[in-house]
Formats: C-alpha cells, structure tokens, sequence
C-alpha cells in the first residue's frame, strides 16, 4: 500500500508540544481519511460539491438552484445532522469494483447522488427503473436519442401534443377574452399539427 500525499508538514507549536507533538486531524483537509463515529460525535465533513442536494432547508425552503425544479411540497427530505453510528470516507476518488458478480446498495431512507459534472448510467443490457409512487424529471432540455426510428415516432408525437396544448390554451384564452366578439374555430382532427 502507498500512504496517499500529504501536504507537507508544519513544524510542531507550543500546543502541540502539550499533546505530544500530536497533529489535529482534519477529515476535510487530510489526504484520505475513513471516519468510524457514534453515538453524539458529529463529524465535520463538508462537500466539495457546488450542486446542492434536491430537498429542503430546515426552515422549510428549497435547496435546489433551479426555484422551479423544488417547488413547495415537492420534498420533504431535509440533510440530516451527521452523527450517531456512521461511516465516512473522504478522498480524492473512490472507486468501487465488483469483478464478477453483483454491486448492490441498500437505503432505508434518501438515496442521493450528487455532482457538478455528469451523472451517467452505462448498461449492456438493459436499464430499468421502477417506483410505486411517482418519477420526476427536471430539466431545461432531454435528448431522447438519434439512434431508432421509434425515436423519431416519440419526438413527433411530443411535438404534436405540445402544439394541441398550445392551441388549446390559446383558445381557452381567446374565449374568455371580452374583447374577441367572434367564435374561434375548434379544430376536429385529433391532431392537427404535423
């Protein structure tokens, strides 16, 4: 095993010459560092990362950048205190490998991934995901492939019910509007758009 760098060593102080010459440890600074904790001890483990974590604060606002992505009501999830019994790995980069069989993560509570760069899933079969309640995606664009004829049956049928929705509220606003005297035309095919 090769110790990870370290940045160079400051000469021992007053104070730590009381201790024994001992170095305060910092998870936040260290080269690496496997925080084992319980009970009280809250660890001083702070991110790195820019992007915050969807959820809320502890009075109750979103965290996430986006206003409209986190509306209200939208979670009710709040990062918790980090004590009682827990692991925490802190480094440069983690990598996990299972050379042959499974990878399995288990959460009882919040699964969170979260990062500044991209997030990607790569599978050579399949990927699935499932859920009892309700999925969510927030996003300015999504790129829904270029590589299968179905594709381009599913972009056009988004974009024709983007332009019914249009014209229908357009419509709506039309007729309830004092100052149009006429009736607008309702159109009878079901999509009226190409």
């Amino acid at each position: 095993m090769i110790h990870p760098k370290l940045p160079k060593i400051s000469k021992v102080d007053v104070q730590e010459k009381n201790y024994g010459g001992q170095i305060e440890e910092d998870i936040n600074h260290d080269g690496s560092t496997i925080e084992i904790s319980s009970g009280a001890t809250q660890s001083k483990w702070k991110t790195t990362v820019y992007k915050s974590i969807f959820g809320v604060s502890v009075d109750n606002q979103p965290t996430e950048e986006q206003v409209r992505f986190n509306p209200n009501n939208s979670t009710k999830f709040v990062l918790p205190s980090l004590n009682g019994d827990q692991i925490v790995i802190n480094t440069d980069r983690l990598v996990l490998s299972s050379r042959f069989a499974e990878t399995l993560h288990f959460s009882k509570k919040r699964y969170a991934v979260v990062t500044d760069d991209e997030y990607t899933v790569d599978a050579n079969d399949q990927v699935v995901i499932s859920t009892n309640r309700l999925t969510c995606i927030n996003s300015p664009q999504i790129f829904l492939g270029q590589c299968y004829p179905l594709t381009n049956f599913v972009y056009n049928l988004l974009k024709r019910q983007l332009l019914m929705f249009c014209y229908l509220t357009i419509i709506h606003y039309l007729r309830s509007s004092k100052t149009v005297q006429h009736q607008v035309p309702i159109l009878k095919r079901e999509y009226p758009f190409s």
